[in-house]
């Protein structure tokens, strides 16, 4: 009897028990190889049938090199920015788990941008202090919500979600998404993305990372924006030039930068975005929900189930 084709998990997450995983392959006729160490993982994947890649750490070139019999990869996660475009180069098909966290993202984008424009985090820290001495933060102009334009940058699942719900709150949604066409994305109008910056009072990143889109938002594209604009990131951290950034943020062209994701994942001691009183950070937490978690264990065996019927192993 043929042996089981196996799925290993390249670099496994520490808080997945991966039985979720096990369970559905195991029903259907694969095994799952979940490596202890760096050095197993390297070792296993050379003889996978599928690799899982999770995008805790990157699968370089030299990892796609050693595959010899692997007849796709399956990542636990949206984006694929961490696996090397060489796997292109030798024909293995990659498959994301796109769609398992569009709700979650969307709400975090909406929240962060509430949060944002009502300054909700500075708030708080002066509503905790004796005489509710807030200083800039009870001062900042608060304007309303209800007729202002935000600008929505990627248009795939996640950015015509956050238009409906923003559409929803009274905003006027316009979009940008060169890969897209105005019917895909109807009823939010595309735009040139100079055009969307010059419009929007607060811009939403949605857009995958590829290297067309690294520093999207540069100190040029930063100073075509409104001044006092919100921004809110939740795609990935290197569409922003966060030196830029900075600056943006010290002249008060940017008033508030909402940012889920940051260009050094996790940021270092001495962040210069870290301590501002105009930012509002978390940590690459917005696909987070327990429903969510559920759906990523499901749709990445059921991919590399697919893979592996694809290909004829099964």
């Amino acid at each position: 009897m043929a042996e089981s084709p196996v799925v290993v998990v390249f670099d496994p997450l520490p808080h997945f028990s991966y039985r979720e995983e096990r369970a559905i392959l195991e029903a259907g006729g694969a095994r799952l190889v979940v490596p202890a160490t760096e050095a197993e993982a390297r070792a296993a994947i050379a003889d996978a049938d599928v690799v899982v890649v999770t995008g805790r750490r990157r699968f370089t070139a030299a990892e796609v090199a050693t595959l010899s019999r692997c007849v796709g990869v399956q990542t636990s996660s949206v984006g694929s920015d961490y696996v090397d475009p060489s796997l292109h180069d030798r024909g293995i098909p990659l498959r994301t788990a796109a769609g398992y966290c569009t709700e979650e993202v969307s709400d975090h984008a909406v929240a962060l941008l509430l949060a944002a424009w009502r300054r909700i985090p500075m708030l708080d820290r002066a509503g905790r202090r004796a005489g509710w001495a807030g200083g800039a933060a009870l001062t900042a102009p608060l304007r309303r919500l209800r007729g202002r334009t935000v600008g929505i940058v990627g248009l795939g699942r996640i950015g015509r979600m956050v238009a409906a719900k923003a559409r929803g709150l009274g905003l006027e949604a316009v979009g940008h998404d060169p890969f897209l066409t105005a019917g895909a994305v109807a009823p939010t109008p595309l735009v040139d993305l100079d055009a969307l910056l010059a419009a929007a009072d607060a811009v939403v990143l949605c857009a995958p990372a590829t290297a067309e889109s690294r520093h999207l938002l540069d100190a040029r594209r930063l100073a075509l924006t409104r001044p006092g604009v919100i921004l809110v990131n939740v795609a990935r951290g290197g569409l922003v030039d966060e030196a830029a950034l900075v600056a943006a943020l010290d002249s008060g062209q940017v008033a508030v930068a909402a940012l889920d994701v940051r260009e050094l994942e996790p940021p270092t001691d001495g962040d210069p975005l870290a301590d501002r009183p105009d930012t509002i950070l978390t940590p690459h937490a917005a696909a987070s929900s327990v429903e969510a978690v559920a759906e990523l264990h499901e749709w990445t065996a059921r991919g590399a189930l697919d893979l592996l019927r694809a290909a004829g192993r099964l």
